[in-house]
């Protein structure tokens, strides 16, 4: 077996990792969990100019004061800052334990309001809970429990309903605020407080013009007055005036804009989409196309290299563009990117002068433009982070010349986890739009994302999308694929008898197709989800059954991978040989399995499979009763998987740290072996109830052994 080193320790490892030659006996006494995610500020940027609010954020302190653990509900129409004063509220209270959270409802969204779970998943996500979540119930209830040890500061901002709100809400103990455009009678049930928020007096909405236009540039109180009243002193309006003035000093008084026909004859525009459509007058050609192409496209955040894909324009060209979008007060900067502002209310605005403006062609021709942009920015992303996935040919009707800049694996999964919000938009255009060439790939290139991020319900979703998509298109291979990612995704949320009829559907396309790689991968899936049946927790060796019933397709798949020379593959099949035969009680052709399984995977410097294969070397050596041994083994590949980042592998690592203290009778490290598996395992729900259990079990033991 190699360990890619020559250090040797004998003995009992408990604790810390330590580099050296040879050591007889080792003890420490820490045994270092992963690390937890920082407490989180995640509140919106307070604005330059907060003005007036002074009655309702002292009557709003003071309730919070007096009963922190209240729902307060602030409603208004659109524009009148509910967000800036929710944002300067909140931030001026102190740091509860658990952080300041923040969750976009997206309740004026083009597209619809956020989805609860998928608010949840990510809220859960920045406390370091990963999932996998099965339901909405099950994430609403880890929520509560996480927030119930550790309050929060939650901002709701933009809810559509009480319903919305309901399913996202922390335990009793946090403080909630939330924001929306109409009251919300169904959070009284929970005792809800609404607050009303009015426009600016008079005063404070000529101040507020002043202060962002620039009092040159209001110097005739006439005319200052005219532009307050014409955005109905609402604050949002006065800052996409102070833009105009600003930047077009030329532009006609706003108070015209009011008597301007709407977009749709039949409709009647509110003031905020008036006052856009003014704003946008002031553009210059080339920024007025790219408003119009950030409406029609189906991302929420636009980049200049995707504009510069969708309008076929240079770099340059696009970066002038968005800068000048966001000097008018059009839009806003998230990051690397801009939103059109105000939510909602910016891409509608934007789509109706696209819809007016541009031909239906035109615009088809941008939203297929902008997902192929994306397209290719995933499969360069998926090319640094999944080097060993089956690359299939994708295909464009466009050639896509700019992409973000992902020079390395560091780059790349910044940029695509950044993308998650953006994954639901772009497959429902696709689908909408009849694209099942871009559905399937899009899918298959957000490998890295799924496999790290695991957001399995989205995922569900994009599959069931993708395999369809797959079987219009009548490509057996694209299918498989679509099948095996399907059945992957089943299997990590804990339903292998789902999995397998599409891992046995794949193989039969493979056989058909005489595909022997295909047919190598699905064997091995196969095998996989077999052992993992009837499997209470991941430490466990399948049932003799199981194993039985896997042999024979991960013999096959190991031959197969041989024959094609795909050597990490046969590795990896070996880690599942290694179980089986491991189950079926021939513990040296287990170890042998194994022991090559590592050496062939440092050889191609898969370090993460390489330090699974020596874990399940170390947690065979304690099944056959090498205690020390198993102890060593394991601590190296604990150490090897915090090397790697791999939080659930170190968990699990840990736990069975724990089983290998227990057999050689250090059961004074038992508990603490068991805690610190149990704070590696916090981001996974299901295994961090087990470990609770044991550890409840384990301190029980250690209470009622001798003194």
């Amino acid at each position: 077996m190699s360990t890619d080193s020559h250090n040797e320790i004998s003995g009992g490892v408990f604790g810390a990792a330590v580099q050296a030659r040879s050591i007889k006996t080792l003890t420490i006494n820490s045994a270092a969990p992963a690390a937890r995610p920082p407490v989180q500020r995640q509140l919106p940027r307070p604005g330059a100019h907060f003005l007036d609010r002074r009655d309702i954020t002292a009557r709003l302190t003071d309730q919070l004061d007096r009963t922190p653990d209240r729902i307060h509900v602030l409603h208004s129409p659109a524009g009148m800052g509910k967000t800036a004063l929710a944002t300067n509220l909140l931030t001026a209270l102190p740091l509860p334990p658990g952080g300041q959270l923040y969750a976009d409802l997206r309740g004026a969204a083009i597209d619809g309001p956020a989805r609860e779970l998928d608010v949840l998943a990510r809220l859960l996500r920045s406390l370091g809970w990963d999932g996998p979540w099965h339901d909405l119930s099950e994430a609403a209830a880890w929520w509560r429990s996480a927030t119930a040890e550790r309050p929060i500061t939650l901002l709701l901002d933009d809810a559509a309903t009480a319903e919305q709100v309901l399913a996202v809400l922390p335990a009793a103990g946090s403080t909630v605020l939330v924001t929306t455009r109409t009251k919300l009678p169904g959070l009284v049930t929970v005792g809800a407080e609404h607050h009303e928020l009015g426009p600016l007096p008079s005063a404070e909405a000529m101040e507020l013009l002043m202060l962002l236009a620039g009092a040159q540039r209001v110097s005739d109180p006439a005319a200052a007055r005219a532009t307050v009243e014409a955005c109905q002193h609402r604050p949002l309006l006065i800052a996409l005036a102070a833009a105009r003035l600003q930047t077009n000093p030329g532009a006609r008084p706003l108070e015209h804009a009011v008597g301007d026909p709407a977009p749709h004859p039949d409709e009647t525009p509110d003031v905020i989409t008036l006052h856009l459509n003014e704003s946008y007058r002031t553009l210059s050609e080339e920024g007025a196309a790219a408003y119009r192409a950030a409406g029609t496209v189906p991302f929420t955040l636009v980049t200049g290299p995707m504009l510069a894909a969708v309008l076929e324009t240079d770099a340059a060209t696009a970066r002038r563009s968005l800068a000048e979008l966001e000097r008018t007060g059009l839009a806003a900067a998230t990051g690397n990117a801009l939103a059109l502002v105000p939510a909602g209310h910016g891409r509608r605005a934007a789509a109706d002068l696209a819809e007016l403006t541009d031909s239906p062609e035109r615009l088809t021709d941008q939203r297929r433009r902008a997902l192929e942009w994306w397209l290719a920015a995933l499969t360069r992303a998926e090319r640094h982070l999944a080097p060993h996935h089956r690359e299939l040919a994708r295909t464009y009707l466009h050639p896509v010349a700019v992409g973000p800049d992902l020079g390395s694996r560091e780059q790349a999964w910044t940029w695509l986890a950044g993308e998650e919000d953006q994954i639901r938009l772009a497959l429902a255009a696709a689908a909408a739009a009849g694209w099942d060439d871009l559905l399937w790939q899009v899918v298959h290139a957000l490998w890295p994302l799924w496999h790290r991020l695991r957001p399995y319900e989205l995922w569900l979703w994009a599959c069931e999308l993708a395999v369809g998509a797959a079987r219009r298109i009548g490509d057996g291979l694209v299918l498989r694929e679509m099948l095996n990612q399907h059945g992957v995704a089943l299997r990590g949320l804990h339903r292998p008898a789902d999995a397998l009829p599409l891992f046995e559907e794949a193989l039969d396309l493979a056989l058909r197709d005489a595909d022997l790689r295909g047919e190598s991968q699905h064997r091995h899936e196969i095998g996989a989800t077999l052992i993992e049946i009837d499997r209470v927790s991941p430490g466990d060796l399948p049932t003799a059954e199981r194993a039985a019933a896997a042999l024979p397709h991960l013999d096959e798949a190991r031959r197969l991978r041989e024959q094609i020379g795909y050597g990490r593959g046969v590795a990896v099949t070996d880690i599942l040989l290694g179980q089986v035969h491991a189950a079926l009680g021939d513990h040296g052709e287990a170890l042998a399995h194994l022991d090559e399984a590592r050496d062939a995977l440092l050889a191609v410097h898969d370090l993460h499979d390489a330090a699974r294969a020596l874990a399940w070397h170390g947690r065979i050596q304690l099944l056959t009763g090498e205690a020390a041994e198993a102890a060593r083994t394991l601590h190296h590949a604990q150490s090897e998987f915090a090397a790697a980042g791999s939080r659930a592998w170190q968990a699990l690592t840990l736990e069975w740290r724990a089983d290998a203290a227990s057999a050689a009778g250090h059961q004074d490290k038992v508990v603490e072996l068991l805690r610190a598996a149990l704070a590696a395992y916090s981001g996974n729900p299901r295994d961090a109830r087990r470990l609770q259990t044991r550890l409840e079990q384990a301190g029980a033991d250690e209470r009622s052994g001798p003194p």
